[in-house]
């Protein structure tokens, strides 16, 4: 779930032993299925659940979801599948120069080229459509024959199975009322539209009290991801991480929760370029909307409330002498710049204490440099009269509030 249900797993590959042979890889359990071993050794089974299609490769290839790869021959096999109501025909939107049908195992492929080498195979078959592309590392050439060869008796292994484990036919099965751990069902949309929408969604009902991080990170357009909740393990239980199967996942990512109120969330967060501070949040209307490829699902709610948000601080103690500490300890006005730095990426809040700054202290070089850079950091600050700022401290490290 959330920006993200598939955990990426990387196998190493072990070297073959010449008295024997030996597997390229481990079995691999992701989120909606597994790749395991066949009886003989000699090929891995290949089992998506929540497409409902299980096919077997060579055992010298590695493999993961959605991609196995033969190191030997420097070729990818890109394994894509996408549940939908109609024939999508994805492959028309990649351009190939040449069609053409062909049946293997009573199964009809349509085989796409590109001039650049590429070599692919597409069938679609009771609302799973699903595309084999093959291609050569940073090379404009076809696949090797060997690899062709692996392409076709993976082809021939093919089969479409009718689980109920298959996403599509879980969410039509799901009715209101229905409880997903501790969740209970609010509403349910299955509608599988292609490549252009989402396979289902499913509402809850309540208001939930979560900690974990509130996070915003920039984007390489140049713009923001919107603020997130990454909730943590101590809130887990509260949302029933709920994976595809739906009732059970082995994927260890905690889930996010994007916010679909921004104008509230910002107005509690601030307008940032990058966030990350811990929280506990009230939310409600929270969902979970699984995408059409069937390769994870993104969780949002509404934000209500933000409790216990903890800003960061730098206490920075100047003694009569012209000596400064940071946090406790000593340190230089370069030093202390360089915190100043950091603590401004963080939206943080500079403490201030001067040793004998009651009366009328003598002006100190030192003073005068550290409020500059301050300034130059744009920091907010906040004057203590107690050395260990009990003043502008609560006891459980938050900021009071009016200081």
């Amino acid at each position: 779930m959330g920006k993200k249900l598939c955990a990426v797993l990387f196998v190493r590959s072990v070297v073959l032993s010449c008295l024997a042979p030996v597997r390229a890889q481990k079995d691999v359990k992701f989120d909606c299925g597994t790749i395991t071993a066949s009886g003989s050794g000699d090929t891995m089974l290949y089992n998506d659940l929540g497409h409902g299609s299980h096919f077997e490769f060579s055992s010298e290839w590695s493999g993961r979801k959605g991609l196995l790869s033969a190191d030997k021959d420097h070729t990818n096999i890109v394994v894509s599948p996408m549940l939908a109501s109609r024939n999508p025909l994805f492959y028309i939107s990649e351009h190939p120069s040449e069609i053409k049908t062909e049946t293997i195992n009573a199964i009809e492929w349509t085989e796409l080229r590109w001039p650049d080498g590429r070599r692919a195979y597409y069938s679609y078959h009771d609302g799973l459509a699903i595309e084999f592309l093959a291609m050569s590392f940073g090379k404009t050439m076809p696949p090797p024959d060997s690899v062709l060869a692996s392409l076709n008796k993976l082809l021939l292994s093919l089969t479409f199975t009718r689980e109920s484990s298959r996403l599509d036919r879980e969410l039509r099965a799901l009715r209101v009322g229905q409880t997903l751990g501790n969740l209970k069902i609010a509403h349910v949309v299955s509608a599988t539209r292609g490549s252009t929408g989402m396979t289902g969604k499913i509402e809850f009902v309540g208001t939930f009290r979560l900690t974990g991080t509130v996070m915003l990170e920039s984007t390489m357009l140049g713009g923001t991801s919107g603020y997130y909740f990454v909730v943590n393990d101590s809130s887990l239980p509260l949302i029933s991480w709920s994976g595809c199967p739906l009732n059970k996942s082995d994927d260890p990512a905690l889930p996010e929760i994007s916010f679909i109120n921004q104008a509230f969330a910002q107005r509690q967060f601030g307008i940032n370029d990058y966030y990350e501070e811990p929280a506990t949040v009230l939310v409600d209307r929270l969902s979970e909307t699984f995408s059409t490829f069937g390769d994870g699902t993104a969780l949002s709610a509404r934000l209500l409330a933000v409790h216990n948000v903890v800003t960061p601080t730098l206490k920075i103690v100047v003694m009569a002498d012209g000596r400064i500490t940071i946090d406790g300890s000593p340190a230089t006005i370069d030093s202390v710049r360089v915190s100043l730095k950091r603590l401004a990426e963080k939206k943080g809040v500079v403490l201030y204490y001067r040793e004998g700054g009651e009366g009328k202290a003598k002006a100190l070089p030192e003073l005068t440099e550290i409020i500059q850079a301050v300034g130059e950091n744009l920091l907010p600050i906040r004057p203590s009269t107690r050395p260990d700022f009990s003043d502008v401290i609560g006891p459980d490290g938050s900021l009071k509030k009016g200081q």
